[in-house]
């Protein structure tokens, strides 16, 4: 099932953005698909290979939170739609970040229109944590002028904030 994610502010440039998180086995498949005026988006460049790189969210990158559900612990993916990807680990909401090597990247597509974006990535975690999980999906747009809009499952406040587990709204069992 594919999931609307809501702009925090309004963003002309897209029309619609939805995304879909599903777990087989150590493996997390992540899709998102946007519509919209999309030549007027910042899209970053791709490299030659994909790499870790920290700061994705500074740009145009789409993310997964996941944790499990009882515990504070928790994971952000961050992947731009260059290839570029990063993990991170957290003890709690934006406490202890550190990258991850519990995941890799096992698999990135990407196809572009100047009114579509379609994005499917496979994540391997070693191990996949305890289930219950629960996820959040989120999205940094930035357009032309350098405006960043965040989108969200739901937003609590006025300001965005991925992090927050009342944004982590999917459940996932094993």
């Amino acid at each position: 099932m594919h999931h609307h994610l809501i702009a925090l502010d309004e963003c002309l440039q897209v029309a619609l953005l939805q995304a879909r998180v599903t777990r087989e086995y150590d493996l997390l498949r992540c899709e998102w698909s946007m519509t919209g005026i999309l030549d007027q988006v910042l899209w970053p460049v791709p490299g030659e290979h994909p790499q870790r790189i920290v700061g994705l969210w500074e740009h145009t990158c789409f993310e997964v939170f996941i944790g499990p559900v009882d515990e504070s612990e928790y994971t952000e993916i961050n992947l731009s739609p260059a290839g570029d990807w990063n993990a991170f680990a957290f003890d709690d909401v934006r406490m202890g970040m550190k990258e991850t090597d519990r995941v890799s990247l096992a698999d990135c597509n990407s196809e572009r229109t100047p009114t579509t974006l379609t994005l499917a990535a496979t994540f391997r975690f070693e191990p996949f944590p305890v289930t219950p999980l629960r996820v959040g999906i989120s999205a940094v747009i930035e357009v032309k002028g350098n405006a960043l809009h965040y989108f969200a499952l739901a937003h609590t406040g006025a300001t965005p904030d991925f992090h927050r587990r009342e944004h982590h709204l999917l459940m996932i069992d094993g």
